[in-house]
Parts: C-alpha cells; sequence; structure tokens
C-alpha cells in the first residue's frame, strides 16, 4: 500500500456466488449471512478481535446474530454491545495475560476473567433500550472441570 493513500474497503460481491436470500439482505444493505459464531479457546482471541474489527470497519457488524463461546464470546459481546474492541483488548492483555503466564492455574482462570471483562468492559456500552432478543447468545467453560457457564440474551 501506497504511503498516504487510503485503503479501498468498499466491498462488491459477486452476485452469482449467493443465494437468492442472501442477495435480498444485500440489497437491504446488510451483509449476507445472518449468524456469526465466534468460537475457539483464548489463545485466538486477538485473531477474533481481528475478524470482529474487520466486521466494524467494512459495516458487517448489524443485522447478524452472533453466537461466541470462551474468548469468541468476548468478540461476539463487543460487536452486539457496540464496546470498543481495541479497549477491550487492552484490558484483556493488561489483566490477564500476565496471570496466564505467573500462575500454575492461570490459563484456568480464562472462564472467569472472560465474565469480569464482559461486566467491566462490554456491559456497560450496551445501549439503553438493550439488546434485541436472539441477537446474542455466548457460553464459556470452567477449566479444569468442564461446566459450561451460559451467558445468553
Amino acid at each position: 500500500m501506497t504511503a498516504g493513500k487510503e485503503m479501498n474497503l468498499d466491498w462488491n460481491p459477486n452476485p452469482h456466488h449467493f443465494t437468492a436470500k442472501e442477495l435480498q439482505r444485500l440489497h437491504q444493505g446488510l451483509p449476507p449471512w445472518e449468524s456469526v459464531s465466534f468460537g475457539c479457546g483464548g489463545l485466538l482471541l486477538i485473531y477474533l478481535f481481528g475478524v470482529a474489527k474487520a466486521f466494524q470497519v467494512c459495516k458487517l457488524d448489524h443485522g447478524v446474530r452472533y453466537y461466541g463461546c470462551s474468548a469468541g464470546s468476548l468478540a461476539a459481546a463487543c460487536l452486539v454491545a457496540g464496546a470498543n474492541l481495541d479497549e477491550t483488548m487492552e484490558y484483556c492483555k493488561e489483566h490477564f495475560l500476565p496471570i496466564a503466564y505467573k500462575r500454575v492455574d492461570g490459563l484456568f482462570t480464562l472462564s472467569e476473567n472472560i465474565v469480569i471483562c464482559l461486566k467491566n468492559i462490554v456491559f456497560p456500552h450496551i445501549p439503553k433500550e438493550g439488546i434485541p432478543d436472539n441477537v446474542l447468545h455466548v457460553a464459556t467453560t470452567k477449566l479444569p472441570t468442564f461446566e459450561g457457564v451460559i451467558i445468553s440474551k
């Protein structure tokens, strides 16, 4: 990319690659997909946030149901709540990564850390009217017991 030039983020999909329903969504100004799933463990958090950030930059983050599991629940919740992904990532790097590396049980605290981050960073960004039903579904798994923790709207 040449210095001083803006990157072209216009998305021009080929209509031959979409179903009639997907084309209808595109004509309504929506992404062709109806749902996005951010699944995976904590080690892929940076990647998941990069994907979420790309959705925001390309304006493909609205009119979609989001599902998230483990660290993916943060990316999904940030998109729905309109939380700042960069701020959330910095919070995770500052508060949780040191624990993961410093303590023997550090990676086993991921579920608790995700809930803390959701409460402290993401949930305050939820609009006063709340989140529409069936838009956000998130869950984490407590380790080492593999107990599921469902945080769903």
